[in-house]
């Protein structure tokens, strides 16, 4: 397995966690480590066997569309409904997170939290949020002067 627990420091503040299904079967979870590694990012590695409720809750509160934000590719309340036996909409919150926390299987493969920010899966232009304000203006100064 290519995963290693490292973690980098860029501040004091700011640290990611990157829950995570399959780093084996998903190029995003590789992806995002390298990109966090290159950026000297703080990150934190959890597989979702070890996601619990309240991780769960709070990653849905810096979505937009809660659940359905989280939720694979090709997943929608549809086929959720059918595999959970009950329809999403009568689902209460905490229900639906329990069900989901046992088949993690539905989210999506990678899902990073820091600063009161969420990315769901890898993308590159993206990931940029995860990179402290005043780096972000540093690295825009420099890129201008070029």
């Amino acid at each position: 397995m290519y995963f290693k627990k490292k973690h980098y420091i860029i501040n004091n503040h700011m640290k990611v966690k990157a829950y995570y299904a399959s780093p084996e079967k998903c190029s995003s979870v590789k992806k995002a480590q390298e990109w966090l590694e290159d950026h000297k990012i703080e990150y934190e590695l959890i597989p979702y066997g070890k996601l619990s409720r309240q991780q769960l809750l709070e990653i849905l509160s810096f979505t937009e569309g809660g659940f359905a934000d989280v939720l694979r590719r090709g997943m929608n309340y549809q086929k959720l409904s059918r595999l959970a036996g009950k329809k999403v909409e009568e689902m209460g919150t905490l229900e639906l997170a329990d069900f989901l926390l046992s088949n993690s299987r539905y989210l999506n493969q990678l899902l990073l939290v820091g600063n009161n920010r969420i990315q769901v899966g890898y993308n590159e232009e993206e990931m940029r949020k995860f990179i402290p304000k005043n780096k972000r203006v540093i690295a825009k100064k420099i890129f201008k002067k070029i």
